[in-house]
């Protein structure tokens, strides 16, 4: 199946990540280029939500990066439809250039890196240093990168994605992470000096009648 058909074709989803585009871009924050998207716990859908912002900015015409850096549980790839043989953990590893593991989709100016088969320790994979110098030339040929990372709660390594990052955006499932959980995430996130665009409400139940005030 083409990757185009295997995209969130749903109408009011699509108006939901413009929405965020347009917050991301009135923000104020200057050099914001590397854009973590993350989570308290698994399964809150961030994925989806990097997936579909990272569309919105391609389609406004930005050249975009998105990287799938959930080593553990990576589902980018699954969720797009692409083969996952190489990828981000095998340019880190400097086995494989970026070029050689970019995903090529449907969509004009987004570009796919997939997680690759992790078979190191995934805590060993991310050195500070190695990790920096790979954002540091992704930004310079991209208008934007979308780093889809792991949960924060559940894994070490991802205080090291969010410190090389320019921002952050934090995605919680409505209704299902407490509150607690999210108070923990906003102190890992201080921790490693993060700065957080804001908040992603996900799977919040709406009547159609007041769907214009859905999300944040």
């Amino acid at each position: 199946m083409r990757t185009k058909e295997m995209l969130n074709e749903n109408l009011f989803f699509q108006e939901q990540m413009a929405h965020i585009r347009t917050t991301i871009e009135l923000s104020g924050q200057r050099d914001t280029q590397a854009i973590s998207v993350t989570s308290s716990l698994s399964s809150e859908g961030k994925s989806s939500i990097a997936i579909g912002i990272a569309r919105s900015f391609a389609e406004a015409g930005k050249k975009v990066l998105l990287i799938d850096s959930d080593f553990r549980r990576p589902s980018v790839h699954k969720k797009l439809g692409l083969s996952n043989a190489v990828g981000f953990c095998d340019v880190l590893k400097e086995d494989y250039t970026l070029t050689e593991c970019m995903k090529d989709i449907d969509v004009q100016g987004l570009d796919i890196l997939t997680s690759g088969l992790v078979e190191d320790s995934p805590s060993i994979l991310f050195d500070a240093t190695t990790l920096k110098k790979f954002i540091l030339e992704v930004k310079k040929e991209y208008d934007l990168v979308i780093i889809d990372t792991p949960p924060v709660l559940l894994v070490p390594e991802v205080k090291t994605i969010l410190n090389h990052s320019d921002a952050t955006l934090l995605v919680v499932k409505y209704d299902e992470v407490r509150k607690e959980e999210v108070e923990r995430t906003y102190r890992v996130l201080n921790q490693v000096s993060a700065t957080c665009l804001g908040i992603v409400f996900n799977r919040v139940k709406v009547k159609v009648k007041d769907r214009y005030r859905y999300y944040y």
